[in-house]
């Protein structure tokens, strides 16, 4: 009931500051604006839990305030728990800064009714296309706000009955049954579908940062940012990306800046950093060169596996069967972390060291800029300079079980993570679900790997 009060009281005194009005119609959009730099479109909804960041983001935004050259609109559903049966916050709304004078004013606008589907690619892309028309730019951005998560059973195609059956993946909206969210394919279908080329897709959300994504977006977006592991529930820190983006005119040096501030001097000075975690920017130019290093080290992984099974080598089968599941407490696993793994097994196979070395190559010239927080028992620090960073991009691994398991998901439909998984374009290009077919933790796995990266086994022999 608090958090409730303190995002109403916050919501009416914008209201009231910004001048704005809820006409409770769809109404018709005003002539298109002249063209901006940037227009900056923000997607989501509630999520349950997330509707005070919400409305501390809007407040952000409107203290930056209208800017002829930088816009900023945004399309949001609240939380059917608590929220929608309230004056002023029922179905969809549009919240637009526009010009008020010498300053600035928020409108409102309910746009829908809440039964409307946030999860629909076409309703994204209706959205993505209305908002490029009447707030033209030279670039655009597209944050996507709630909650996020990695690859899972969920992640359905596009399916001909949508959205009777269907998804998980960002923007979950506990309005409808099921608490149906996107999936990577329905998220890249709505951004194709909407013909406007994004400079950036900003997910302020946990767990989007992933490989996978990067491929699925590839030629709709030059950059993206997220989190491969945990944002804040506090999200970003919109005055300062909108400043940013003003002051430098260009993504890379403005989130250079960005990913740093947003992480120390918002989220830290605010109390959000309970968990580890990480913000990047990742430019999707340079992950073709990173998807091809990585189709090496899984073809060479492959390799090196059949040829130690048919050799009777059992313990150097075992630890190329199971060495990566000792990454898979962290959901989901580290492209960095795995490829520094590999290297580490440079006793006994060189040439997978140095498919390794080539993967990390490849991650660092991929990010643009990348930091996290790290809490510890008295307060959060950074990693020092010389240390590489622990978080780099995710990357999905799951127990060979999980991986083939059909179960049945939301919408009654049947599916297991290895069908979703075959559909990514990453597991095309790179067969990363053979891998992972591959691998299993057995007993007498773990024994065998354990003896042989013990540091009494100094008697290892070596990949020829």
């Amino acid at each position: 009931m608090k958090h409730l009060r303190y995002t109403l009281a916050i919501l009416v005194m914008l209201c009231l500051a910004s001048c704005s009005k809820d006409d409770g119609s769809k109404g018709k959009d005003p002539d298109p604006a002249p063209v901006a730099e940037y227009t900056v479109m923000l997607y989501g909804c509630g999520g349950k839990n997330l509707d005070e960041g919400f409305v501390n983001n809007l407040a952000q935004a409107c203290r930056y305030g209208y800017d002829p050259k930088m816009r900023f609109t945004a399309l949001y559903k609240f939380s059917g728990a608590g929220y929608q049966g309230l004056p002023g916050f029922g179905g969809v709304k549009q919240f637009d800064i526009v010009a008020n004078g010498d300053s600035s004013r928020l409108v409102t606008t309910t746009r829908y009714s809440a039964a409307y589907r946030m999860d629909d690619p076409q309703n994204l892309a209706d959205f993505i296309a209305t908002t490029a028309k009447r707030l033209p730019a030279k670039k655009y951005i597209l944050i996507l706000w709630n909650h996020g998560n990695y690859f899972s059973v969920e992640d359905t195609p596009v399916l001909p009955n949508y959205p009777e059956e269907g998804s998980r993946g960002v923007v979950y909206d506990d309005n409808i049954q099921d608490f149906k969210g996107m999936s990577i394919f329905e998220l890249r279908e709505g951004i194709r579908r909407s013909q406007v080329k994004m400079e950036m897709v900003y997910f302020d959300v946990c767990l989007m940062n992933q490989i996978e994504t990067f491929c699925e977006l590839q030629g709709l977006t030059r950059y993206v940012m997220g989190a491969a592991h945990i944002t804040s529930g506090l999200g970003g820190q919109y005055q300062y990306l909108l400043a940013l983006l003003s002051r430098y005119r260009n993504v890379p040096e403005a989130g250079r800046e960005y990913v740093k501030r947003v992480l120390w001097d918002y989220i830290v000075p605010a109390g959000g950093n309970k968990y580890i975690l990480d913000l990047a920017l990742v430019d999707l130019n340079l992950v073709p060169p990173l998807v091809n290093r990585w189709a090496e080290f899984c073809e060479l992984w492959s390799t090196l596996k059949a040829e130690n099974a048919m050799n009777d080598k059992e313990e150097r089968h075992a630890l190329l069967n199971s060495a990566l599941h000792m990454l898979t407490n962290d959901d989901p696993c580290d492209t960095y972390d795995m490829a520094q793994l590999a290297r580490g097994m440079g006793q006994q196979f060189p040439r997978l060291t140095s498919a390794a070395s080539e993967v990390v190559r490849a991650i660092n010239a991929a990010i643009v800029c990348q930091d996290q927080i790290v809490p510890e028992i008295d307060e959060p620090t950074r990693l020092p300079a010389n240390q590489p960073e622990r978080f780099s991009i995710g990357i999905g691994f799951w127990d060979r079980n999980n991986f083939q398991d059909e179960r049945v998901v939301p919408g009654g439909l049947k599916n297991s993570i290895k069908k979703g998984y075959n559909l990514l374009s990453f597991d095309q290009q790179t067969h990363w679900s053979q891998v992972i077919d591959g691998t299993n933790l057995s007993g007498e796995d773990l024994y065998n790997l354990i003896k042989l990266v013990s540091p009494k086994s100094q008697n290892s022999e070596v990949e020829q």
